[in-house]
């Protein structure tokens, strides 16, 4: 009979869980494709390359929409059973709390462990793989941002004018550079020439050759002009200037795997700022994951406070409000933790724990929470008052 019932609940939170997990990661891709759509529709990138880019990263999403989902699955499911007095069946069969919590504790501890693997393997892999592909994707197409008799200023240093562009920018005429970079030419300098084209190489750099053109530039006593004719030039662009959100070869925080990070840790003294910012990582990566154990002991005694009238939007109601609370924790242990104290990222776990476990004692005992209870009584007067009219 209880595997029965516990199959049932479980039935009943996979539902809302599983559609979370999609709409909370369309959220997140949505937000980051506004912040690199300039960027790649600016260099021509298709549709294609657009989404297998995406496709990439699901896995550093899935980081943070698993525990979201589940919240949202706890959350739905107990307040659709308790609106529909479901809940009050079980225990009058006999059928307590503590037996209702079971199969949330074990799809809680399912839960960590499927995000532990992505957030300690697959999320860093991800998020590296990610910048590959955009950096190679916009070093192949560097050109095609470029616009005619206009000044381009989307080349790190250079300021670039060009007469003419052909033949997606293999052929570009009348060109005139304004170039202020201290690894190519002490002072800068304004390159003139008649044709030039840009050739893309395996390395972290991009070459321009310029024929038929002059170069103009200050002494170095900053008094003499200098003029310089030539027939052709190959400049070396470094990419590291020109795009440097995705260029640099240097692995970024989030694309570390645990070893590494944990050399980077061991590598740097015991009071260095950045160790610090290396173990607040370390901790999140691991804190985050366990998330769902906090959201299953919390989601239990407030979903079954609902009410028949609020129905399954209470469950989501709540579940916004939790996950607005558990992230602005989350950012302060995040704080905390960069300036020396790396396990306040186990704050947000803790204090929904404590909090879940007295509010679940409460209901385990038939106990009301006046605050959960004017709350709902709150809630419910606002929705008869103007929804009910």
């Amino acid at each position: 009979m209880r595997k029965i019932i516990h199959k049932y609940i479980i039935r009943e939170i996979l539902g809302p869980f599983l559609i979370g997990i999609v709409i909370f990661t369309f959220i997140l891709i949505i937000s980051n494709l506004v912040r690199l759509t300039e960027m790649i529709v600016a260099k021509g990138a298709g549709v294609s390359e657009v989404v297998k880019l995406f496709l990439g990263i699901i896995p550093a999403f899935l980081s943070l929409t698993l525990p979201m989902a589940f919240l949202l699955g706890v959350m739905i499911a107990l307040s659709r059973l308790s609106a529909e007095n479901e809940i009050s069946a079980l225990k009058s069969s006999g059928i307590g709390m503590g037996q209702i919590y079971r199969p949330i504790f074990f799809l809680s501890i399912f839960t960590i462990l499927l995000n532990l693997g992505i957030t300690l393997f697959a999320a860093p892999l991800a998020n590296y793989n990610f910048r590959q592909h955009l950096f190679k994707l916009l070093k192949n197409r560097i050109t095609l941002g470029l616009k005619e008799k206009v000044f381009n200023h989307n080349l790190g240093r250079m300021v670039f004018y060009a007469n003419s562009i052909r033949d997606q920018g293999k052929t570009i005429q009348g060109i005139l550079i304004n170039l202020s970079d201290p690894a190519l030419f002490p002072h800068p300098v304004l390159i003139s020439a008649r044709e030039g084209n840009f050739q893309p190489s395996p390395e972290q750099f991009i070459y321009l050759k310029l024929t038929q053109g002059e170069i103009q530039t200050l002494g170095q006593d900053l008094k003499n002009f200098q003029s310089i004719h030539f027939s052709d030039l190959l400049l070396k662009l470094d990419l590291n200037r020109m795009i440097p959100e995705v260029a640099s070869p240097k692995k970024k925080l989030k694309e570390l795997t645990l070893p590494e990070l944990r050399r980077e840790i061991q590598s740097l003294p015991g009071n260095h700022p950045d160790r610090f910012l290396y173990l607040t990582e370390l901790e999140r990566r691991f804190a985050i994951p366990f998330s769902p154990l906090a959201f299953g002991i919390i989601g239990l005694p407030l979903g079954i406070h609902n009410r028949r009238r609020l129905g399954r939007g209470f469950g989501f109601v709540v579940t916004i409000l939790l996950l607005l609370l558990y992230y602005l924790l989350l950012h302060f242990g995040e704080m905390l933790g960069i300036k020396g104290y790396p396990l306040a990222m186990w704050l947000p776990n803790l204090f929904l724990i404590l909090l879940g476990t007295y509010l679940f004692i409460r209901a385990y005992f038939e106990f009301p929470f006046l605050p959960m209870e004017w709350a709902l009584s709150s809630v419910e007067k606002f929705r008869s008052r103007f929804f009910n009219r």
